[in-house]
């Protein structure tokens, strides 16, 4: 990692809540949307060169729900111990660390207030999450029948590849 990469906490069932979409799927399964932001912190991590690594703080012990393992480059989730409230953890790890180099993402206000109050930038869910439009790729123009170039079919199966999470 850079020495001026940033480093970005994620109030794990704080943003989940917020957005609607991993909502809905925590209500089905607590374990499934785990995932499906830890595969949104991938996607985002990849479109942002200043960002060295991500970690994700979840409430919690994942015996509980699972845990969520697995090769997930420059993003990490941890669980807290039981008893530990992902709000303390997030707390102390701005404050042991790198304060400057950090960005925390949660729309709780008292972990906004003490991230603000070491140094490190707080980043609400609305900002870290930007959903892709489902036309997100624009479709050929009409008449437009010829064979793309492999550059071009390359760009597209990276693009699929990335919005469905496949990497």
């Amino acid at each position: 990692m850079r020495k001026e990469s940033i480093i970005v906490v994620i109030d794990g069932y704080n943003v989940i809540r917020r957005i609607s979409s991993l909502n809905n799927i925590f209500e089905r399964s607590i374990t499934a949307s785990r995932e499906g932001l830890l595969h949104y912190c991938v996607r985002w991590k990849s479109g942002r060169n200043d960002i060295g690594q991500v970690l994700v703080v979840f409430d919690g012990d994942s015996s509980v729900g699972g845990s969520e393992e697995g090769f997930r480059p420059g993003v990490r989730s941890c669980f807290t111990k039981s008893g530990e409230e992902a709000d303390s953890r997030i707390g102390a790890f701005v404050a042991d660390g790198d304060a400057a180099r950090m960005i925390v993402v949660s729309d709780d206000g008292e972990v906004a207030r003490k991230a603000r109050v070491e140094g490190a930038r707080v980043m609400a869910v609305s900002e870290f999450y930007r959903p892709v439009p489902s036309a997100a790729m624009p479709p050929p123009a009409s008449g437009d029948e010829r064979d793309l170039s492999p550059g071009e079919a390359r760009d597209i199966d990276e693009w699929l590849t990335r919005e469905l999470g496949l990497d």
